[in-house]
């Protein structure tokens, strides 16, 4: 059941990716830049304390360095690659494990 629904969250997120992407490319081609949308944007667009009150609580307890070192950077990345990564992450999280051909395993096959 679980391996189910992270499967189709992970679908759906890789299929935000694919919209995403034609999002960007339309955007590309009408204002003739290439211009994509990031993390930080999305983040903003829904709530724009978030970031704040994460670097605040990263402020709160001294490890200030990875908002500078890690997500800092991690929030400038194309929000379409992050959904890509993420999606397909999700779905080979949830991969059955296949035998290798010519192999036998005795346990299941009893």
């Amino acid at each position: 059941m679980l391996r189910s629904l992270v499967r189709a969250l992970g679908l759906i997120i890789l299929a935000l990716g694919f919209i995403g992407i034609i999002i960007d490319g339309t955007r590309i081609i009408a204002n003739e830049t290439l211009v994509f949308v990031s993390l930080q944007e999305i983040c903003d667009s829904f709530s724009p304390d978030f970031l704040n009150s994460i670097k605040a609580n990263l402020i709160t307890y001294n490890v200030v360095w990875i908002w500078d070192n890690v997500v800092n950077y991690l929030i400038q990345i194309p929000a379409s690659i992050f959904c890509f990564i993420l999606g397909a992450f999700l779905l080979k999280l949830t991969q059955k494990n296949q035998n290798d051909i010519g192999t036998y395993d005795i346990i299941s096959h009893r």
